[in-house]
């Protein structure tokens, strides 16, 4: 499989996931819907540190699956 089929679509996620996230936990309204920390918000804390860590683990995805290098010769 090639490895841009697996690190494209994973990185336009990571991208997406922690953009929206930062929009919806920054924007005010949804501060007032949730009643603040609760239960039904508190899940939603945890996705822009799920976008860092899928876009860590397609980084490191793509630097083990690369081939060596044709100018250097290095992995």
């Amino acid at each position: 499989m090639p490895v841009k089929l697996a690190v494209v679509p994973a990185t336009l996620v990571a991208i997406a996931v922690t953009a929206a996230s930062l929009g919806l936990l920054s924007n005010p309204e949804f501060w007032r819907l949730t009643g603040g920390i609760s239960m039904t918000g508190a899940p939603m804390l945890l996705w822009p540190l799920w976008g860092a860590a899928l876009g860590a683990a397609t980084h490191a995805y793509h630097l083990r699956r690369r081939g060596t290098c044709r100018r250097c010769d290095r992995g």
